[in-house]
């Protein structure tokens, strides 16, 4: 039995409950929401779903460069830094997306 969790918080009465429990998947950033003491006295595990987003992260941070294309210039500095650092990542392990020279705006 497994928990995937983005919300909420399993604490020690929620992990105390789920007898058949065996791992806990954390979706998004940060384990702070899963009492991981608890998880390991009860013998389960707390991992975290690293990077699992990072495309759809990718792609909205895209759009919204795209649509602040006409956007003061600070703003649109502060985009392009993340497009480099977080679309660099990515579209080096995937190469059927596109790759970040190709991601400028229109």
């Amino acid at each position: 039995m497994a928990i995937l969790s983005r919300y909420g918080k399993i604490n020690e009465r929620v992990l105390a409950a789920s007898r058949k429990l065996k791992v806990i998947g954390r979706h998004g950033v940060g384990m702070d929401a899963i009492d991981q003491a608890s998880a390991k006295q009860l013998g389960i595990k707390a991992i975290a779903a690293v990077g699992s987003n990072s495309h759809a992260v990718a792609e909205r941070a895209l759009r919204h460069y795209r649509l602040v294309g006409s956007a003061p210039a600070l703003i649109g500095r502060r985009i392009t830094r993340l497009r480099i650092s977080v679309m660099s990542s990515i579209a080096k392990r995937t190469p059927s997306r596109p790759r970040p020279e190709s991601l400028t705006p229109p």
